[in-house]
């Protein structure tokens, strides 16, 4: 049998062990937190590395960009301040300006002094030394190379008229006159050149023969009239160089003389609201052919049925007149 005593020294024994071994747990324990406090540290400083690494190029990669924006700052500084002293200096260039027209109109009273030396160009000694108005050379006309040109054949055109005095100069404008009421024209003519030059060699052919008649050539008034002649004389008569033509503007009452026994056919050219002119479909033989471009002029008091207009191109039949200015057509009916 075990004793009482040793039973109470097993007790003691045990419970040393079990402290022992609570112990060592202990240890145990505090050595794996300990290595698993150090590998967390290990992993830790790691993560920490790979994050600084990460900022230094985020860094490095956002300096340019950085650097971009601090110049363009840098250049819209610069520009601003460039155009503030544009401004700065364009104020002072204008204040100087006014400040020397102020200082001129102060010094010099030019109106006065220039007024006194026109009023002394203008005026001239006549014979007994009497101071008078000194003509000037009348500015005022518009068109100054401005031609009146009268005697010109009935039988030529503006553009063959044109073409000949082109000769002289450049031509500007050219208007040959016409009468409204049998087309025909007036055998006168306004002429404009571009220059003194063209002006003058036109002149020079005033009184010269021209397609079998006498031009009359001279300056334009700015009203389009001639600029020559003095005025009425005697009984209502005018004393200037241009000739009175009884027949101008009458043309459609002239004398005619019928010239064919039978019709002719033709096409209607022409036609501008009271007269027209027509192509014959054969030679008309006889010397006022030439005219007008072998055509015969029609007005509307020459056709029958009726009839108030010709549209260009109509076929027509018709007999055939003359007088003084070339041949026509009447009984006109469209065939």
């Amino acid at each position: 049998m075990v004793g009482k005593g040793e039973e109470v020294a097993e007790v003691e024994v045990d419970g040393a062990e079990e402290k022992r071994r609570r112990k060592a747990a202990k240890r145990a324990a505090a050595a794996a937190a300990e290595e698993m406090d150090a590998a967390e540290a290990k992993k830790q400083k790691k993560a920490a590395k790979k994050a600084a690494a990460a900022a230094a190029a985020a860094e490095e990669e956002a300096a340019p960009e950085a650097k971009g924006d601090v110049e363009d700052a840098e250049a819209r500084k610069q520009r601003k301040a460039a155009k503030r002293a544009a401004r700065e200096a364009a104020a002072e260039g204008r204040a100087e300006v006014q400040e020397e027209q102020k200082e001129s109109d102060v010094q010099t009273p030019p109106t006065k002094k220039k007024k006194n030396t026109e009023e002394t160009a203008s005026k001239e000694k006549d014979s007994n030394g009497t101071e008078t108005p000194k003509k000037e050379a009348d500015d005022s006309d518009p068109n100054p190379y401005r031609l009146f040109v009268g005697g010109i054949p009935w039988s030529v055109e503006e553009d063959q008229l044109r073409k000949d005095f082109s000769e002289c100069g450049e031509i500007v404008d050219l208007k040959l006159m016409m009468d409204m009421e049998t087309g025909k024209s007036k055998g006168i003519a306004f002429i404009t050149y571009s220059d003194e030059a063209g002006f003058q060699a036109a002149l020079k052919f005033d009184g010269k023969e021209y397609a079998g008649r006498k031009l009359n050539i001279s300056k334009a008034n700015s009203t389009g009239g001639k600029s020559k002649g003095k005025g009425k004389g005697k009984d209502g008569k005018g004393k200037g160089k241009g000739k009175f033509d009884p027949n101008r503007g009458k043309g459609h009452l002239l004398p005619r003389n019928r010239i064919t026994a039978e019709k002719f056919t033709g096409t209607v050219t022409d036609w501008k609201g009271k007269y027209g002119w027509i192509q014959p479909a054969e030679e008309v033989q006889h010397e006022k052919a030439a005219k007008h471009q072998g055509r015969l002029f029609v007005s509307k008091d020459d056709l029958e049925g009726g009839a108030e207009e010709l549209a260009p191109g109509t076929a027509v039949e018709f007999h055939i007149w003359e007088d003084s200015t070339g041949l026509g057509a009447e009984e006109v009916v469209a065939s």
